[in-house]
């Protein structure tokens, strides 16, 4: 048998999530009935140290769609075990009826996605009617620069890990910014100027993609006036207020191009109990610049991981 490089990843991490997901999707063809469903367990506590302890074969347990335990100070019988036997023939012959080669294959080649779209709603369950907290912008922080090729293949995957990120935060942290917003309305905002601050407010960022930002807001430090900002949001599952984002070249433009009108909102610990933010105004200490290098050089510390080549000189 040929192994899809796709279905069986090295990262064992990814392998995992791949089977869970993979026996959660086909678990749905199969008619509800007594047997528990999802990962099995060799402890019946769920104990995972007792699985890794024992060596036993942890692909199997994470891969299981149906299975149940017998429990020995209760006792049951071999006609007992003959009986569920004959049940889980059933299943099988249920599933294998309803889910053919070509719908499997389409299953699996699909499994990424899938994946991705259960973490999305993950993610939105838990933020459902929470809040942002404010913290201080880190500042001085060094990055650790590249010397050389990476030994592992780690490091050359952080773009592709922010791009995966930004799909299963992006509109997680869109939401937030705008609940954001809407309680800056309700809570500091005069009631004779709510509707002029509303009114700036956008409350459909996804038409702003492509023109460096996610959202039209307004100054969250000035109340008193509505004073309109473009907001580019850059939400992170990771806890560390230090974990580091990244910006387009668009978004780097666009910044220059709206002078003293762009705010960054960085939003992390988003899948946390108490999701964080905090704003960098790159106008704070100066009012323009003279290109975007100039900006990047003034404002950030960066790394350039990546470059655009034309060809040769």
């Amino acid at each position: 048998m040929v192994k899809d490089k796709y279905m069986f990843p090295r990262d064992k991490n990814a392998a995992k999530q791949r089977a869970l997901t993979l026996s959660s999707e086909l678990n749905k063809y199969i008619t509800s009935n007594e047997f528990n469903t999802g990962r099995f367990y060799y402890a019946e506590n769920k104990d995972s140290s007792y699985d890794l302890k024992n060596d036993y074969p942890s692909g199997y347990s994470h891969g299981s769609i149906r299975f149940k335990y017998y429990d020995l100070n209760e006792g049951f019988t071999e006609e007992d075990m003959l009986e569920d036997l004959k049940k889980f023939l059933e299943l099988f012959n249920e599933l294998a009826s309803k889910v053919t080669k070509t719908s499997y294959d389409s299953l699996v080649n699909s499994i990424d996605e899938i994946q991705e779209d259960s973490e999305i709603e993950e993610i939105r369950t838990a933020q459902k009617d929470k809040t942002l907290k404010e913290v201080e912008a880190p500042k001085g922080i060094i990055p650790k620069y590249k010397k050389g090729v990476s030994k592992t293949t780690k490091n050359d995957s952080e773009i592709e890990k922010s791009n995966k990120e930004n799909k299963l935060t992006g509109k997680v942290g869109e939401k937030l910014a705008l609940n954001y917003f809407n309680e800056l309305i309700d809570n500091k905002i005069d009631e004779d100027k709510k509707e002029q601050f509303r009114n700036i407010l956008n409350d459909n960022p996804g038409s702003q993609h492509g023109h460096g930002y996610d959202l039209v807001a307004f100054d969250p430090t000035n109340t008193d006036k509505a004073v309109e900002k473009f907001i580019e949001i850059k939400t992170s599952t990771s806890s560390s207020i230090e974990e580091p984002f990244f910006m387009s070249l668009n978004e780097m433009f666009a910044m220059k191009e709206y002078k003293q009108k762009y705010l960054i909102l960085r939003i992390f610990n988003v899948s946390g109990k108490e999701p964080q933010f905090y704003f960098i105004d790159p106008y704070a200490n100066y009012s323009e610049f003279k290109d975007v290098d100039d900006l990047i050089d003034k404002v950030f510390n960066v790394e350039a991981i990546q470059y655009k080549v034309f060809g040769e000189k």
